[in-house]
């Protein structure tokens, strides 16, 4: 019987299955970085809300403002948001054979919710609706763009 430590097998097995795995999702690994690090800097503005939050309320202890019930929900948001990318980026490549753009589609769409909470929390923070305003406006802008090419299709 041949036994095989846990060093050993991580550095044989865990380690290709790694390598393939990066190597087939390269093309969006860059799509993928951005999104992690919207998801954390949504969070770290969320923690900052959460902190003038209970500033304004008077509560005792700011420590009871953050919930490890919501630092959860923030990872598995990140978590579905990538595995909702990746299944984007899968299905045209095993249905097709070629990528049909929709991870990235998926990706902006996904950018787009996590900096309009970026938006609304940093508001709150500086205490500006700047943020907000401007993102009002270029969503305006985006609009108009969209209903003008709806209607003068070229």
């Amino acid at each position: 019987m041949v036994r095989i430590t846990i060093a050993q097998f991580l550095s044989s097995k865990f380690f290709y299955l790694l390598g393939v795995i990066s190597a087939f999702f390269a093309d969006i690994q860059m799509l993928l970085i951005m999104i992690i690090c919207l998801c954390f800097v949504d969070l770290i503005t969320a923690i900052i809300r959460t902190f003038r939050e209970s500033e304004e309320k008077g509560a005792l202890s700011k420590v009871k403002a953050v919930k490890s019930r919501k630092l959860r929900r923030t990872f598995i948001k990140m978590f579905l948001y990538l595995m909702f990318i990746m299944c984007c980026y899968l299905l045209p490549v095993a249905c097709f054979g070629t990528d049909l753009y929709m991870a990235e589609i998926a990706g902006a769409t996904l950018g787009i919710v996590e900096l309009k909470s970026i938006a609304e929390n940093m508001s709150f923070i500086t205490g500006n609706d700047g943020f907000t305003r401007a993102f009002k406006k270029i969503r305006k802008i985006i609009e108009e763009h969209i209903s003008g090419k709806m209607e003068n299709p070229e």
